[in-house]
């Protein structure tokens, strides 16, 4: 045991003894849902809340949690009880209750630059999980340490992306907290996990290279510890497999980060006779740059896996090119996992979102349209 579990330990910072997370969810989720009824039938001060009994089978709520809910807010004075006449709305609402906290560490790697890099996740966790009455405190972190531990411990549930290593395994799974890790790790089989099917992309994309009649297929990967470009890599060979074609070492190459630019000249240079070429997107920028200072043939048709709107982008500039996007966001789906696991307390399987081939206008179609929708559809507005 390391150092750093046997401070946790000795703080303890598990949750051996405390009432259950879903416990106190529960109850919340009763005080929130009393608060929205009470905004959908505009129902104005000295106003009857409906009988307990209606409200139980409204919320699927046992009758002691939704008692325990009402008392806390008859103590908070939002309700008044009048005994043999009911519950009357006591004052106005000006806050929806907070469900609980959830605490998101990124974990980022000082050796590729990503200390003080904009998470693309973060934003849309917090809007996410705000729309489900939860702050979010976020936290990016390199190792582990005392602090964040003690900062998971008084959290409702924990989120994680990045690079998990043993190291944070050990740590997160010590504490005792719900937690559910949003993005490809070497830990899907422990840790409840939502990420993108990254081998059935690159399948379809190998697949549909062929059927384009792409004779001779290359592959630009990311770096050989990056997880999802292990499961790409796997993808690409099962595709080949069964397509009855071997994959030739010199047809495919790992990222190095430093000289990724350089290496891909040379791997060019090395395969003039390719016609088709799957890229990691993380490689795409230095692609497109040397395809630029170069004169490769022009008949070579780009493949690439794309997660975000910023990804697709310089693949509108190529009219032949095609793109694996994925059916959904990961983070709504890392919400609802969330959520599945804090009520159940049953820790859930982790989940591969599907992937289906595309245009590039049409998957950047597909993520305007999403980002407006998650503008236009917000579940719930405080008062």
């Amino acid at each position: 045991m390391n150092f750093l579990l046997l401070q946790i330990r000795a703080a303890g910072l598990k949750l051996d003894g405390e009432e259950k997370v879903s416990d106190i969810l529960k109850y919340n989720q009763a005080k929130v849902g009393i608060f929205q009824l009470i905004s959908e039938k505009n129902l104005q001060i000295g106003e009857r809340i409906p009988p307990e009994r209606e409200l139980v089978e409204r919320f699927d709520l046992s009758l002691i949690t939704l008692r325990r809910a009402m008392h806390e807010l008859e103590q908070e004075k939002i309700i008044r009880r009048v005994p043999r006449q009911g519950t009357f709305l006591n004052r106005p609402i000006r806050k929806v209750p907070v469900l609980g906290t959830i605490l998101y560490i990124r974990i980022y790697k000082e050796e590729y630059g990503e200390r003080f890099s904009a998470d693309g996740l973060r934003p849309q966790v917090e809007t996410v999980m705000k729309e489900h009455h939860f702050n979010v405190i976020y936290r990016n972190a390199m190792r582990p340490d005392l602090e964040l531990a003690k900062m998971a411990a008084s959290c409702t549930g924990i989120f994680v992306s990045g690079w998990l290593d043993d190291e944070w395994l050990a740590v997160l799974q010590s504490l005792g907290r719900p937690l559910v890790v949003i993005g490809d790790n070497p830990y899907s089989e422990k840790l409840p996990t939502v990420t993108f099917d990254f081998a059935e992309a690159a399948e379809l994309l190998y697949d549909e290279l062929l059927r384009r009649g792409c004779d001779t297929i290359g592959f630009i990967n990311g770096g050989d510890t990056y997880v999802p470009a292990k499961w790409m890599y796997v993808g690409f060979q099962a595709a080949a497999k069964r397509a009855g074609r071997r994959v030739p070492p010199e047809s495919v190459i790992w990222s190095s980060q430093t000289r990724i630019a350089d290496d891909i000249s040379g791997f060019l240079a090395k395969n003039p006779d390719l016609d088709g070429l799957l890229v990691e997107c993380g490689e795409l920028d230095a692609l497109l740059a040397a395809l630029w200072h170069t004169d490769y043939p022009r008949k070579l048709k780009i493949a690439a896996i794309v997660e975000s709107r910023d990804m697709v982008r310089p693949l509108l500039l190529l009219p032949d090119a095609i793109v694996a996007q994925f059916e959904k966001n990961m983070v709504p789906a890392a919400a609802d996992m969330m959520l599945s696991l804090l009520k159940s307390g049953r820790k859930p399987a982790s989940l591969r979102l599907h992937a289906f081939v595309t245009t590039p206008k049409k998957a950047h179609e597909n993520f305007i349209a999403e980002y407006r929708n998650s503008l236009s559809n917000p579940k719930y507005k405080n008062s």
